[in-house]
């Protein structure tokens, strides 16, 4: 018998994507690259998907499971451009930031401000501090009133307070959450798999972590180490791979629950008792958890076997993934279904079995299949692998599980919200707060929606002057206020998404065109649209999306017709990776290419800004010009009055660049029959950035009913076709 060789290449492609997961980076590329045949596994979603969350600890994201350039682009710009955005209410300084911006709040009346202007809302996405010392950030999740982070080693990362019940243990800066003493961290010279930190959930008021060996971990304070979790009823074992039995694999947080998934066992719950955790002793390290199992939820297909085909777990499936909700865990399973099961507590009522979410399935689709879960508080979102996206909400839940089995019918149980901007939108996730969500699109853009309570700015949409700009309706009250974005208003002539802007320029653009609203021409018109009188604010708000979204592409100048600035492939300046939500505020884990940043800003800028060397050396200029023109000499007294004029102007300026006080900036673009063109800077503006806005008027575009805006300008062009109002 002789032997037979056999080339890699020869290999079948499921053998081979085994193989290339033992390599790293330069190697697997550089096998790639040897032979035209393998050349076609460069962009493996397999391989680059293992890499990248292997090496930085990246939460699953099963929409996007197989797009390989996506993952590779990842793996390559984690390390070095990862940066962490944060908005909305910052009562408990649980957005991370240096220090209140009084440009960005989204202020209450002055009879309620108790704390320093700015300190209750921040309106415009702003970097937190002290991301450096976390390092590379994997995820972020909010809780009540907290944000948390984890890092590519296994470290929770901290700022705000975890339990708003216990208002004195907080902090404003970044801390690294702790362990008990006899259980020594992970760090990036020490690796230890018990309290490396694979996956986490941030509850309302509690954090959840789950360690590389299994280990079930509770903070519910930001200065005291962990508890370690262990259940009186339930064994869990630690080591192992992620799929053997009695194994936790996934850790849920929620309002008043927390639940943690066993393979072999099922779906845990168990009530975040604040008594609980308050009352144990400081020196004990674990908590005894009395839990119960949501029945039904056991079933694992590798044990298919041991259930016979009418048992309830064989109908209900293996679980995939999970959610907890205020009164509620829903979960979906692998035979594409989706129950809610009621928590109650104490015992002994628990419910009887989970109630099938029957009126999420098409009538008439066939293939239908389930993707992804997501959802917070009171909201949920399922994702199918058609595009779908639909929502749901604990009203509905409520519906569902209070109807007895012999009197639900579909047709008379509620159905899930449709938003037509979410559907086949390439979505990737949902955020839910309180009342307002975010949704991340493919494209790395966030989009936002519902309501932010008193103007705190929850939304993103920029501070509460400049957010009505963005079509944010104000409904006035005497707590300040809700904002809010309804698709719905929308429906007929535009999708009604508003998406959230990172860049420091758009937010001088809005400023600049509020206060050209305030200009005699457009007074009018302005105040129609801060009222949102006849729909103003809702139609000017449409007409700075398109502005905005094709940023990168243009400035201004647009031809009729023009396509959307946003193309699938293109990957923007600034890339949302993550966007998290609760409570009253967001935020957002993006990668930010500098070089990209500021090439799509010069685009906008006429006039740089000057360093005061510039500015010295243009003056000395200006001064030895108008010297040589002179015929006479000026008395002695009159050189030295002028001298000392000079010299206060400069360092009058200089003291201004270095503080970084500049005027407003000011507009530079007009629409007429000669196109773009600059303005004429006057000396009063030396040292200033100018931008191509100057003498863009503030826009004058048809309302709602048809009318056009009033105002001596021609009507302003819009981005693409104009929309068409409906009745």
């Amino acid at each position: 018998m002789t032997d037979t060789e056999m080339s890699l290449t020869e290999l079948p492609t499921d053998v081979l994507v085994l193989v290339f997961l033992y390599l790293d980076a330069g190697d697997f590329l550089s096998l790639t690259s040897s032979t035209k045949s393998l050349l076609q596994f460069r962009q493996d979603p397999t391989f680059w998907r293992t890499l990248t969350r292997t090496t930085f600890r990246i939460p699953p994201q099963p929409l996007l499971q197989a797009d390989g350039a996506r993952w590779q682009w990842l793996y390559k710009h984690l390390l070095t451009k990862t940066q962490v955005f944060t908005w909305g209410n910052n009562q408990w300084g649980n957005l991370g930031h240096s220090q209140p911006n009084a440009e960005d709040v989204h202020g209450l009346p002055a009879r309620r401000r108790r704390v320093p202007l700015g300190a209750r809302g921040i309106g415009w996405p702003t970097e937190m501090v002290g991301i450096d010392r976390v390092g590379v950030v994997a995820d972020i999740q909010l809780g009540g009133w907290s944000t948390t982070l984890l890092n590519s080693v296994g470290q929770i990362y901290a700022v705000g307070i975890i339990d708003g019940q216990r208002p004195s243990h907080t902090s404003r800066e970044l801390t690294r959450l702790e362990f008990p003493a006899y259980y020594p961290p992970t760090t990036k010279e020490r690796y230890e798999p018990s309290t490396a930190i694979q996956q986490y959930s941030a509850g309302r008021s509690h954090v959840l972590g789950l360690s590389d060996s299994g280990r079930i971990w509770l903070w519910t304070n930001i200065t005291r180490p962990a508890k370690l979790i262990k259940f009186i009823h339930v064994d869990v074992l630690e080591g192992g791979g992620s799929r053997s039995d009695f194994r936790a694999t996934r850790v849920v947080g929620g309002w008043d629950r927390s639940t943690v998934y066993v393979n072999g066992t099922g779906l845990l719950y168990w009530y975040n008792s604040v008594e609980l955790e308050r009352n144990a002793p400081e020196e004990t390290d674990a908590l005894l958890i009395n839990s119960l199992t949501i029945p039904g939820t056991s079933y694992r297909r590798s044990r298919s076997s041991f259930f016979p085909p009418s048992a309830p777990e064989a109908l209900i499936g293996e679980v995939t993934n999970h959610i907890v909700l205020e009164g509620y865990v829903v979960f979906i399973t692998h035979l594409d279904k989706i129950f809610a099961y009621q928590t109650s507590w104490p015992e002994p009522n628990p419910s009887p079995n989970p109630t099938e979410l029957t009126t999420f399935y098409p009538q008439n689709e066939t293939g239908f299949q389930m993707h992804d879960l997501q959802g917070s508080f009171r909201s949920f979102a399922l994702f199918t692998r058609s595009g779908a996206v639909l929502l749901g909400s604990k009203s509905l839940l409520d519906a569902f599980c209070n109807t007895s089995p012999s009197s639900s019918q579909s047709t008379s149980l509620p159905r899930p919200t449709v938003i037509p901007s979410l559907q086949n939108a390439a979505i990737i996730s949902v955020a839910f707060g309180d009342y307002h969500f975010h949704a991340l699109h493919a494209n790395g853009t966030i989009s936002s929606y519902g309501t932010e309570p008193q103007m705190c700015g929850a939304l993103g949409l920029g501070p509460s002057e400049l957010a009505k700009l963005r079509g944010v309706h104000l409904r006035p009250g005497w707590d300040g206020g809700d904002g809010s974005i309804n698709p719905a208003d929308y429906a007929g002539w535009s999708d009604g998404r508003r998406t959230v802007w990172f860049e420091k320029e758009k937010r001088r653009w809005l400023a600049d065109m509020l206060s050209k609203a305030h200009d005699d021409e457009a007074k009018v018109r302005g105040g129609m649209v801060l009222r949102d009188e006849d729909g103003a604010g809702k139609v000017v708000g449409e007409w700075f999306e398109r502005e905005g979204r094709h940023w990168s592409v243009s400035p201004h100048h647009n031809q009729p017709g023009e396509s959307d600035g946003h193309s699938g492939e293109d990957m923007g300046a600034y890339f949302a990776l993550k966007v998290s939500a609760a409570g009253w505020h967001s935020g957002a884990l993006v990668l930010v290419d500098e070089e990209k940043a500021a090439t799509v800003k010069a685009k906008y800028v006429v006039k740089p800004v000057e360093s005061p060397v510039e500015i010295a050396n243009g003056e000395e200029a200006e001064a030895e010009e108008e010297s040589d023109e002179e015929e006479e000499v000026s008395a002695p007294w009159d050189q030295l009055a002028t001298a000392i004029n000079s010299a206060g102007t400069w360092v009058y300026k200089l003291g201004r660049w270095f503080l970084g006080l500049t005027d407003r900036d000011v507009t530079a673009v007009t629409h007429g029959a000669e196109g773009l063109h600059a303005p004429e800077v006057d000396e009063s503006g030396a040292g200033e950035e100018i931008y191509t806005w100057h003498d863009q008027a503030f826009p004058r575009l048809r309302l709602l009913n048809g009318e056009m805006m009033p105002g001596e300008i021609p009507p302003t062009r819009w981005r693409g076709e104009e929309p068409v109002f409906g009745p």
